[in-house]
This record gives structure tokens, C-alpha cells and sequence, in this order.
């Protein structure tokens, strides 16, 4: 199959956050279409010398990474359907999702998958990636309108699909 040549637009796709519980993943509404990506799956470098000279280059640490999104501000919390901030915080609606991942710890954990869209338009698939063992928070600011801003950080790694 040949590479899309079709350009990927924010209204073509959507952002969907899922937990592990009794509670249908949560797509995101009145958002700015903004997501950013900071880091990689590739692990960390480290770079081994010999007086000065490089003789090896080795696999460190996995990365964590960062997502951030920008969504419309509607409501802190509902009881009946779960807000942004509900999903980052396992709060209103959201109360009894479980964590999406086998990473031990304190925290719960969601995926946070990006459907950029093709199939629609021409694609055979569309193309998304999804994160895994993202652990979330969340900023509002008053304005016309309000935001609140999702930063996500991820210890799962990702996994991107496409066209065959």
C-alpha cells in the first residue's frame, strides 16, 4: 500500500481516554484539536568513550512522555457523565474506572488514544496512536471561554497504526 496523501486535520479525529472499569471510554468534546506529543519511544542514550572517542552507544532508561491538549471548559465534574477532569482525577462518573495498566504504584492509569482520521476520506485505515499507563492533571483558566488544559504523562510507551 502506498503512503497517504492525505493531510491529517484536528476535525477529522478525536481523542478518546479509557480506563479499565464499568464505564464506556470517555471521547473528548469541545477540544481544541491541539494535542502535542514531547518525547519518544526510543530509550534513553548513553554514550560510552574511550578517551574522548565514542566506542558504543547503549540503550538507557525508557522515556516518559508527555501529552498535552487544551479542551473547552463545560463543567468541573458531573455525577451521570464524566467531565475532563472527572477522567484525570477518577472523580464524579469516572469514580469507579480501574487502571489500564500492570505498572505497579499509587497511581491509576488510563490510555489515551489520538485518532488523527483517513478512512473517511480515502485511507484504507486511519491512523491513530495510543499511549499507554498515562497518569494525568489538569490547569483550567478563565476565559471566552474557559480551558482546562490536559497534560498527560505516559509510562506505557505507544503504538501508532495505519495503512497496511
Amino acid at each position: 500500500m502506498a503512503a497517504s496523501n492525505i493531510p491529517k486535520l484536528p476535525k477529522r479525529g478525536s481523542v478518546t481516554i479509557a480506563g479499565d472499569g464499568t464505564v464506556a471510554a470517555h471521547t473528548l468534546d469541545y477540544e481544541d484539536g491541539d494535542v502535542a506529543l514531547s518525547g519518544s519511544n526510543t530509550p534513553e542514550r548513553i554514550v560510552v568513550r574511550d578517551r574522548g572517542a565514542i566506542v558504543a552507544v547503549l540503550e538507557g532508561d525508557d522515556p516518559v512522555l508527555t501529552i498535552t491538549m487544551t479542551v473547552t471548559m463545560r463543567e468541573f465534574t458531573n455525577a451521570g457523565e464524566a467531565t475532563p477532569i472527572d477522567v484525570v482525577e477518577f472523580s464524579g462518573a469516572w469514580a469507579t474506572q480501574g487502571s489500564t495498566t500492570a505498572i505497579r504504584g499509587d497511581h491509576k492509569f488510563v490510555t489515551v488514544t489520538v485518532n488523527a482520521g483517513g478512512s473517511l476520506i480515502g485511507d484504507t485505515a486511519d491512523a491513530t496512536i495510543a499511549f499507554a499507563g498515562c497518569v494525568g492533571i489538569w490547569a483550567w483558566a478563565e476565559g471566552k471561554p474557559g480551558k482546562i488544559t490536559l497534560t498527560f504523562e505516559c509510562f506505557g510507551g505507544y503504538t501508532r497504526t495505519g495503512q497496511a
